[in-house]
């Protein structure tokens, strides 16, 4: 790869507004060019005190133990410590010297507030303006970026694939002729003085033992509560009932008088099966105020491997209006098949957490939560220690993948260099999605998400990383309920936490309760016309000119418990339901999520004509395009969205300037030929 082709695809672009908060006719008269020159030549400055005690080490290179940037919103005596600027340090030894903006610099702020917290150990929005002596003029600054890349047609004629994007993809794999599944169960709630039971009663109508599970969703003012209850392995037309008792308290507070009722939905460990609601009209408060309590099992099944297994069980509580809330004086308890303790775990007082036990024998154990005194069971759920991996319930039918897996793995491919488009599991291989050690695809089946995809995306220890992959597409149609056990939820969320990008496209499975550790959102029927919120959004031109307004959609992200405010909407339908967002940077941790409900691999009508096989001869594929765009936001540290919004009717002044950074995965300082624009208002 060449110079140039690093120089377009990593360099670095800046937009930046300037807010003067006095009266529209006063600001008419301000030379905003000068104000928008001045102000800029402080931002893309080094600024000072970012390093206490000297930037440069005694060699000339930059000592990073030295990074104290919490300095710039310190004063002493009244006086700043520090002066915000993104500009780099001139350390003589450093290829960073050579750089225009520092990228630590950058990366610090993609997390900051707009609020000053001097202990959050970032340069907040305020902390900035103070240092700069802005607010003695009362002026406010915006910063909007983006990493500026090669388009879809250049990289193609070129043979150039990003290098630094890893991605994995989730793909939909189903039957190839579709298969109705059904359950014999009976549901149900019954009304209780303190309490109230649901159940849902299952039997296994199949030829095969197997295990099921059956989430529960009780949609509440703030936010769902989300569970998953476990059987255990059944054999041929044995049943088993599967019930959770809800405290009753005085705070319930149901999403709407529509909503009064649970939906619940079994699954196997393919997936859902089938799903239903639970009427629930009785009356849900008490005099007392008291915690919703939840204690589940991380996933369906725990095989056992060299004769020895791990099994992790949740607990968490709730108010009355699904906020997570407090709890204290509670204990889980293990115990095996014959009701005797296997352990007995005190849990600290708070809103949520797991207990993991080891296992050495296969069989069926109880996880209780219980008072500390021992003396009420107040919820449980199965742990299922195999030694063979149960089977789907009905069989096991062909999982093949899916139009939508063929067309948008090859998108990926064509862009992304590192990218393996074989599937993950050699129990799915297949013609047109071969299998191959070290493949990115992942069926979204529910064993692969519980046991596969946690190994992708941690470490040996079990924690977030991003080694393997820094990216993650749930692709179009996939079946979101796979994704609901613990084991996959909590995975992805700490994995987005630690720094994942995760990319989410359209799909008629619109259980997404798999995100609610990270946010709440619905998948829902789309029901208005496109139009763009924020139409100079770059995912929408960078690196790519989207077609947008021509894209198929027949789903719409609608969001609950103020959710909404973490994303940036770009692309709506109708009123509320969002088609492109992306998450604010630094809402989610260090990483960043995208929500789509455009499906790439059936974008527009003459997909097949301008997409064809040869994408090399598909100057006007808008499927790769998109691809493309999205992919980008991976460069999280370089999407930056800094500062208050631009009032409605402002003055803008703007200027331009040339700037560059010093991107440290790939050891390489690169400069942009773009403007970096100020704006005065």
């Amino acid at each position: 790869m060449g110079a140039s082709v690093f120089v377009a695809v990593f360099g670095y672009v800046a937009i930046e507004s300037l807010e003067e908060n006095k009266q529209v006719e006063t600001v008419d008269k301000l030379d905003l060019e000068s104000i928008a020159n001045s102000v800029a030549d402080q931002l893309v400055g080094p600024g000072d005190g970012w390093y206490q005690n000297g930037a440069c080490d005694a060699s000339g290179k930059i000592n990073a133990a030295n990074f104290t940037p919490e300095r710039i919103g310190q004063k002493s005596g009244g006086v700043s410590l520090g002066r915000f600027g993104l500009g780099e340090e001139s350390c003589h030894a450093e290829a960073a010297a050579r750089s225009n903006l520092s990228f630590a610099k950058i990366s610090n702020i993609y997390g900051a507030k707009r609020l000053a917290d001097p202990a959050d150990g970032a340069v907040d929005y305020d902390e900035a303006v103070d240092s700069l002596a802005l607010d003695d003029e009362d002026y406010n600054f915006h910063i909007r970026s983006w990493p500026v890349m090669p388009s879809v047609q250049q990289m193609l004629r070129k043979g150039f694939r990003d290098p630094y994007v890893k991605a994995l993809y989730i793909g939909d794999y189903g039957p190839p002729v579709p298969i109705v599944k059904k359950v014999q169960h009976v549901a149900g709630a019954v009304d209780g003085v303190d309490a109230v039971t649901l159940y849902v009663h299952v039997t296994n109508n199949q030829s095969a033992s197997t295990i099921l599970a059956v989430e529960f969703v009780i949609g509440l003012d703030f936010g769902d509560v989300d569970f998953t209850l476990h059987s255990r392995e059944l054999a041929p037309g044995e049943s088993q009932n599967l019930t959770y008792q809800i405290r009753k308290t005085s705070d319930w507070e149901w999403q709407s008088d529509a909503h009064k009722y649970a939906t619940y939905t079994i699954q196997d460990v393919e997936g859902a099966i089938e799903s239903g609601t639970i009427s629930m009209p009785m009356t849900m408060t008490s005099l007392l105020t008291r915690e919703i309590l939840v204690v589940e099992v991380d996933k369906l099944y725990f095989e056992l491997s060299g004769g020895s297994t791990t099994a992790k069980v949740h607990y968490a509580s709730y108010d009355g209006s699904g906020k997570q809330k407090t709890f204290n004086d509670w204990t889980l308890r293990v115990v095996d098949g014959l009701g005797l303790p296997v352990s007995t775990t005190v849990l600290p007082n708070g809103q949520k957490g797991s207990v993991t036990n080891p296992y050495t024998t296969a069989g069926t154990y109880t996880a209780q939560l219980l008072n500390d005194v021992l003396l009420l069971v107040w919820n449980t759920d199965v742990i299922n220690v195999v030694s063979t991996v149960p089977g789907p319930f009905g069989g096991n039918p062909s999982n093949v993948p899916q139009a939508s897996v063929t067309e948008e793995i090859r998108y990926i491919d064509a862009i992304v260099a590192g990218f393996q488009p074989n599937v993950v599991d050699e129990e799915y291989d297949h013609v047109l999605v071969p299998y191959a050690a070290g493949g990115d695809v992942y069926p979204d089946i529910k064993g692969v998400m519980d046991d596969q995809l946690p190994l992708a995306l941690t470490d040996a220890s079990g924690d977030p990383t991003l080694a393997g992959f820094n990216t993650l597409f749930v692709g179009s149609n996939v079946d979101h309920s796979a994704m609901t056990s613990n084991a996959a939820k909590e995975t992805i969320h700490d994995w987005v936490f630690a720094g994942g990008t995760l990319i989410v496209f359209g799909s008629d499975e619109q259980n997404v309760q798999w995100l609610e550790p990270i946010f709440h959102s619905a998948l829902e029927t789309a029901n208005g016309g496109l139009s763009a919120i924020d139409e100079q959004h770059p995912s929408l031109h960078i690196p790519n000119q989207l077609d947008w307004e021509t894209f198929e959609y027949s789903t719409e992200w609608n969001y609950n418990s103020g959710s909404d405010e973490y994303f940036t909407h770009i692309v709506s339908a109708g009123v509320e339901g969002d088609v492109l967002s992306a998450s604010e940077a630094g809402t989610f941790g260090k990483g960043r999520v995208v929500l789509s409900s455009w499906r790439p691999y059936d974008l527009v009508p003459d997909q097949a004509s301008i997409c064809p096989a040869d994408l090399s001869d598909a100057p006007d594929c808008q499927a790769i395009f998109l691809v493309h765009n999205l992919v980008t936001l991976a460069y999280r540290q370089l999407y930056l969205d800094y500062g208050p919004n631009l009032p409605d009717g402002s003055a803008v002044g703007s200027v331009s300037r040339i700037v560059s950074t010093y991107h440290p995965d790939l050891q390489q300082t690169v400069t942009v030929p773009r403007p970096f624009v100020i704006r005065a208002c």
